[in-house]
């Protein structure tokens, strides 16, 4: 899974250490060729056991820009009933057959790294770092679309709304996604 608050030299995601089941999953049927094939909201939520569940939301447009969703509702953040939305922060470029390339516009310095996607029964895709084929993680299709989450973002400045540098802190060891190991 690809992860916008990285470098691409830290750990596997904390979502293939918890939902070890899930990644790699045997469901396979074929790849993904073209970004039109993997354009969708895709949920990404994280069990932090004791800390709670983190529900967040990958979605890749038809040109392949990466946004994210972040219930702040949920029982990991506990906070308000809203969505916080980073809008375009990465993209994946299709090199060939199911081959990306994952470019990260988050940090100061672009990171990028060629991704192999994986198209299993249902939508739900795997997403593989092709240095490392072992490290991998998969998300799983929803019907969502974009307007579900922006209908209920979270406003800045609004009663009670914490600043973006605030949440981005609350999620920064516990991020979105990574499939760079150490």
């Amino acid at each position: 899974m690809i992860n916008k608050y990285s470098s691409p030299f830290l750990a596997l995601s904390l979502t293939c250490a918890l939902f070890l089941p899930s990644c790699g999953s045997n469901k396979e049927s074929g790849s993904a060729t073209a970004l039109s094939l993997i354009a969708g909201v895709y949920d990404d939520s994280v069990d932090h056991q004791e800390e709670g569940i983190d529900e967040l939301y990958l979605e890749i447009d038809s040109r392949g820009y990466l946004s994210s969703y972040d219930y702040l509702g949920d029982s990991f953040d506990n906070y308000l009933n809203c969505y916080y939305v980073e809008q375009n922060w990465g993209q994946l470029i299709h090199l060939s057959e199911n081959t990306f390339r994952y470019i990260s516009y988050y940090e100061a310095v672009e990171t990028s790294y060629n991704v192999i996607v994986t198209v299993a029964e249902g939508g739900d895709l795997t997403i593989t770092n092709e240095e490392y084929p072992d490290v991998n993680s998969t998300v799983t299709k929803t019907s969502l679309i974009k307007s579900d989450f922006l209908s209920a973002e979270c406003r800045e400045g609004s009663s009670g709304t914490r600043t973006n540098g605030e949440i981005l802190e609350k999620h920064k060891e516990n991020s979105l996604t990574q499939i760079m190991p150490d």
